[in-house]
C-alpha cells in the first residue's frame, strides 16, 4: 500500500479488499456447510469490520506521516496480539514478556512526545 500513488486514493484498499472478499465467496461456494462454528462468527466479522479502517489508516500515515514513526508504531503490533492473548484466552504473560510489553508501551509514549 505505502507504495501506491499519491493520486490513487482509497482504490488500492478497496481493490485489495473486493479480491479478498471475492476469494472468500469463491471458497464459500466450495465447502458444502458453514465456514465458521457458530461460536466464532462474531469475532471473525468483528475482526474483519476493524481491519478495513485499521489498513485506511496505515495507508493515510504510510502517505502523509513519517514513515520512521509509523513503522516503529506499526512495529508494536505483537503487544496487541499479546494483549489480546492475556484477556480474551487467559493466557499468562512470562516475565520477558512482561517487560517488552512495559517497554514498548514507553517507546510508543516516547514517539507520541
Amino acid at each position: 500500500l505505502s507504495q501506491t500513488p499519491d493520486g490513487a486514493g482509497v482504490v488500492p484498499l478497496v481493490m485489495a479488499r473486493a479480491s479478498s472478499i471475492g476469494a472468500l465467496a469463491l471458497a464459500g461456494l466450495a465447502v458444502a456447510g458453514p465456514m465458521l462454528p457458530q461460536v466464532g462468527r462474531l469475532p471473525a466479522i468483528a475482526s474483519g469490520a476493524l481491519d478495513l479502517p485499521a489498513t485506511g489508516l496505515f495507508l493515510l500515515a504510510a502517505r502523509s506521516g513519517d514513515l520512521v514513526i509509523v513503522g516503529a508504531l506499526v512495529a508494536l503490533f505483537p503487544a496487541s496480539n499479546a494483549l489480546l492473548a492475556r484477556l480474551v484466552l487467559k493466557e499468562r504473560l512470562g516475565r520477558l514478556q512482561r517487560v517488552g510489553f512495559v517497554a514498548a508501551l514507553a517507546a510508543g509514549a516516547a514517539l507520541a512526545v
